[in-house]
């Protein structure tokens, strides 16, 4: 997540590689073409979970009368 990446760079002094700060350091350079794609893999997990519980949600709630 983007909150990650203040305390990623704070505790790891720059010396930890994670995916937030690739893409930062990727839209930093120019890169876009790598930040973009980048940046769909951060939000990859959250859509497939989304899915996953909306249809759980859809699959077992109970109709009222």
């Amino acid at each position: 997540s983007w909150a990650q990446v203040p305390l990623t760079l704070l505790i790891g002094q720059g010396a930890v590689e994670s995916l937030a700060t690739s893409v930062m350091s990727y839209v930093s350079a120019g890169q876009d073409h790598l930040a973009s794609v980048a940046g769909l893999l951060l939000i990859l997990p959250g859509l497939v979970l989304m899915g996953i519980v909306g249809s759980s949600i859809r699959r077992f709630t109970v109709a009222t009368v």
